[in-house]
């Protein structure tokens, strides 16, 4: 506005302007308040719900506590049916998985772990949901669809895990080099503290690997992980 001569002329310019762009402005500003109102709602309403989500989890904790199996599915279900969206119906349907193996109920368990693998946000649910997945099929005697969800590439830290079920069910099939090669990538990829160390050592050496074989496995990955 530096080409008008006086602050009146600059004024009545103001006053034109907003008289011509004055609804635009308006309805700017309200949609403004929307979005913005529309926001802090947004996150009050998922607050909400994982408290909700929160209490009716640990509810369900306590029947399984107390040994009351119905009165724990029946909240189960409940979670991942109101509240799907949160962790904690993800956790709820990890407790129906693990009592329908225990029953024999595979279906039920591989709905479950497969809706967690499809639907969780949480990359380590999504691999926890596999590994489980992968023991559901080799419990229940499927080895083709328990080896089909094997996925070295995909491992990340979940890489022992997979490489010593994979071992077992090598094993269980008689095919014993590939169940030694199995076992000899998950003690490659075991953490330092050795977490899965002392099993596949014993598995390794059930399958005729020698110390010496094993200490040399060890040496490598100390190797690998210094430089």
């Amino acid at each position: 506005m530096s080409g008008y001569e006086t602050d009146e002329q600059q004024w009545d310019a103001v006053k034109g302007w907003f008289n011509k762009n004055g609804s635009m402005i308006s309805w700017v500003v309200i949609i403004a308040a929307v979005l913005f109102m529309s926001g802090r709602y947004y996150l009050h309403h998922n607050d909400v719900i994982a408290e909700q989500g929160s209490e009716h989890y640990f509810a369900m904790i306590s029947s399984q506590e107390k040994n009351d199996t119905k009165s724990m599915l029946s909240k189960a279900n409940r979670l991942i049916d109101d509240y799907p969206k949160t962790p904690y119906a993800q956790l709820a349907a990890f407790t129906i998985a693990k009592y329908a193996v225990e029953e024999k109920n595979y279906d039920e368990a591989e709905k479950q772990l497969k809706w967690v693998m499809n639907d969780s946000t949480d990359n380590d649910f999504k691999m926890l949901a596999r590994v489980r997945l992968i023991k559901t099929y080799y419990a229940k005697g499927d080895f083709e669809k328990a080896l089909s969800l094997h996925n070295k590439d995909e491992a990340d830290g979940w890489l022992t895990l997979m490489e010593e079920i994979k071992g077992d069910i090598l094993h269980s099939q008689s095919k014993l080099d590939e169940a030694v090669e199995s076992y000899e990538a998950a003690l490659e990829a075991a953490p330092e503290e050795h977490l899965h160390g002392q099993l596949l050592t014993y598995k390794l050496k059930e399958l005729g690997m020698s110390q010496d074989l094993i200490d040399q496995i060890e040496e490598k990955k100390a190797k690998v992980g210094s430089e």
